[in-house]
């Protein structure tokens, strides 16, 4: 029989830890000018990652973030992992407030915990948030119900390239 001898600390990394590490990281990007988009600990197979993810559109910017906030990330993660900085792409996740305003206009696809009108995946036009509710064409769905929530991106805004 497999002993699982990480979980519990997988999953406090996965919690509280991981909060804790993201209010760090917030404060030590910010203080040298980097927006911090996002923070995920993820098991992959038999390894594990720390994904940090900035605001950029260089990648020396993300290396330097790397080596910024290395020897601060080991200080919270006791176990093996791999450290990744790279910004969230062009279909990015939302989750927090500021991203579902500041994504406003934009085509966005949101999956929900439970059904809403008979559905838990919408896709449409991102309209901003109010009073709790991520209103996205005219459907408003509580920001709590959201299970998981990213732009779309359209690629037929691309021209044929003639040969």
């Amino acid at each position: 029989m497999r002993e699982w001898t990480l979980c519990p600390l997988f999953n406090l990394v996965r919690g509280e830890i991981l909060e804790e590490l993201e209010l760090k990281l917030q404060e030590i990007l910010s203080k040298n000018n980097i927006e911090l988009v996002d923070v995920e600990f993820v098991r992959d197979g038999s390894y594990n990652y720390l994904r940090v993810y900035i605001e950029t559109d260089n990648l020396d910017e993300c290396e330097r973030t790397s080596k910024l906030i290395d020897s601060t990330c080991d200080e919270y993660i006791k176990e093996k992992y791999f450290l990744e900085v790279s910004t969230p792409g062009i279909e990015r996740k939302l989750k927090k407030e500021k991203d579902f305003n500041k994504f406003k206009g934009y085509k966005v696809l949101i999956k929900t915990k439970s059904n809403i009108d008979d559905k838990k995946s919408f896709i449409g036009i991102l309209n901003g948030i109010k009073d709790g509710n991520v209103i996205v064409d005219d459907t408003a769905i509580p920001l709590s119900k959201i299970k998981t929530a990213k732009t779309v991106y359209e690629f037929n805004n691309l021209k044929e390239v003639e040969e």
